[in-house]
């Protein structure tokens, strides 16, 4: 892409020329790990290891402990047998593990998003739909309020990262329209 790969960046939902970005899953918390790609240099390989069934094991025990895991967001498939106590449940621990990875900054903001989803799923639980849904709604009013959709236009003083903003907007809407 050359020097200037930003230019080429394509976010979700935008365009560059032809291209597009879609993604049929949902937003949800994903296992990553980041490893070295083992380059093999002659030179640096005693000459007794770089026999074919040796240089595996000589390459892990070099690079041992040297793997990155953590979370990130990335697409998972919407549930096949859509429920929406189970879904909103979901969501509930979502946005739990989203606070304690620190993509809520804010206790208070996670408090206030806490109580707006024990209360949909109060209403949802009563057969209170409509009431679930406006709480739902206010609910994503506060993400869109306290987060931003990427780190390059968001001002100080937002309490949700951009993965916190889409894992939790775009996993409620889902629940919104199939309420």
């Amino acid at each position: 892409w050359g020097s200037n790969a930003d230019s080429y960046t394509i976010l979700p939902g935008q365009r560059l020329g032809n291209f597009i970005l879609t993604s049929y899953g949902l937003p949800g918390i994903r296992n990553t790990i980041i490893e070295p790609d083992y380059v093999v240099d002659e030179e640096d390989v005693p000459g007794e290891v770089y026999e074919k069934d040796r240089l595996k094991e000589y390459l892990e025990s070099v690079y041992a402990g040297i793997a990155f895991k953590t979370k990130t967001l990335g697409p998972t498939a919407p549930p096949l047998d859509f429920k929406p106590l189970d879904f909103l449940d979901y969501i509930i621990s979502l946005k739990h593990e989203a606070f304690t990875l620190g993509w809520i900054k804010n206790e208070g903001i996670a408090n206030s998003l806490d109580s707006k989803l024990d209360n949909a799923k109060k209403n949802l639980q009563s057969g209170s739909t409509i009431p679930a849904k406006n709480i739902l709604s206010a609910f994503v009013n506060e993400v869109e309020a306290q987060g931003c959709a990427t780190y390059e236009n968001c001002p100080e003083g937002k309490h949700l990262t951009p993965e916190a903003w889409a894992l939790l907007k775009y996993n409620v809407e889902y629940l919104m329209e199939r309420l």
